[in-house]
This record gives C-alpha cells, structure tokens and sequence, in this order.
C-alpha cells in the first residue's frame, strides 16, 4: 500500500503477481490516505506576518502526486510572493504537522525524481531546518533567441511548443515529460501519480482498467526508464 500511495521511483511490492490489481482505484487509494494541505502545514508567515498557508501553497501535480507549492507558475492561481531592492530578503516561516520533504526550486521547475539531492531535504517531525537561497542573475546576449533551439541547448520562457505534460517548460518539466512519453511507449500508460492533464493521455488513453496499474510483465521496463 505505501509503495502504490507514496511511490517514488520504484515499487518493490509491485513485483509479485497481483490478481486484485485490475480491480483497484489507485486515485481514491491516494485520496483515501494522503493528508490535504491543512493537515501538513500550518503557522506560516512571509516577512513575519501570517497568511493561510493553504492559500499560498496551492496543489501541483508531480511524478510523486499532489506536492503543495509556494510561488509556482504552474499552480492555478499563481500566487507570486514576490522580493526586490526595497523589500529585502524574503523570509518564509512555516510549521510541518507530519515528515515531509521539501523542494527547492525556480517557479518554472516542478519536483520530480531526479531531483538533485541539494534541492530537496527530508525534514522530519520535531526538526528545525534553516535554507539560505542565493540568486544569481545571468543575462544573454540578444544573439542569443536568433539561434536554433538544439544549438543553444535551452528554451526561452516563450518558446513552450512541443509541452504537454506541465505549461511551462524548464529542464524539470522536460524530464518529466520524457518520463511520460516513454511510459507511454513502452507500456501505454503512464504510472498513477504521473500528471495527466496533458494531450498525451488524450491521445493513448484506453478505459481498460489495467491502463492504471503497471502490468506486471513489464516492470522491468520501468526499471530501466529510472
């Protein structure tokens, strides 16, 4: 049950033949047992004054499921807290009610599995943890958006054709999206927590109830995709 609900990367209990699988609802599983905003976070406060913390972190859908995200260009709406020359450093203060894991990122990134390891830390009930976030500003040349995108190697922040899974792409976003076109590939599904708001669904999408489970004889392909 906890490697379906909070799956990962990898399902070890997936392995053995399961013959109630196809029978499952997978999505009111994770409803079912994960908490809603309210009940993991609370007490929060930007530059010292309190806000409703379930107004801010608004729900994101992630290769990990529904992650609660502050200051995101992809939560609906984008809530920007934003910090300059006259505010000073922005300060966030936040209580957790449960272990959770946090993620560090740009509002274009999304968390997702190959997160690097110091951009994300594993908090758990009871610790005090303190993040110093330095930004570096880095300005291209005007050249720059007059050659090709596989030259360059990037996206300008317009430039978001081709996305389907996420809508705004960044390099998360497009690993993610590699995720799903392969799943997709090689299994004609995508695991449950994967995000499917996208055209890629729409368009492999079959009503077989298996489609939302990973078939067995093909774990190993996902193995390989990780």
């Amino acid at each position: 049950m906890s490697d379906t609900v909070y799956y990962t990367g990898s399902c070890y209990s997936c392995n053995p033949e399961c013959e109630s699988c196809s029978k499952m609802n997978l999505t009111k599983l994770v409803a079912k047992y994960r908490k809603p905003c309210e009940k993991i976070i609370g007490d929060c406060r930007w530059y010292s004054k309190h806000f409703d913390c379930c107004k801010k972190f608004l729900p994101l859908e992630t290769e990990y499921g529904i992650c609660y995200s502050f200051n995101s260009l992809h939560t609906t709406p984008s809530h920007i807290m934003k910090m300059n020359k006259s505010t000073g450093p922005g300060k966030l203060w936040m209580k957790a009610f449960e272990d959770v894991r946090l993620f560090f990122h740009a509002p274009e990134d999304v968390p997702f599995i190959n997160t690097a390891p110091d951009q994300r830390a594993d908090i758990m009930l009871g610790d005090s943890f303190n993040i110093s976030i330095k930004v570096i500003e880095i300005s291209n040349a005007d050249e720059i958006k007059n050659l090709d995108v596989e030259k360059r190697g990037c996206k300008f922040p317009w430039e978001n054709e081709g996305l389907l899974v996420h809508k705004h792409y960044s390099y998360s976003t497009c690993v993610v999206q590699c995720h799903a076109e392969n799943h997709i590939k090689l299994c004609n599904c995508t695991h449950h927590l994967m995000p499917y708001y996208s055209k890629i669904m729409k368009n492999f999408w079959s009503p077989d109830p298996k489609n939302f489970l990973f078939p067995q004889f093909r774990l190993s392909y996902f193995n390989n995709i990780n």
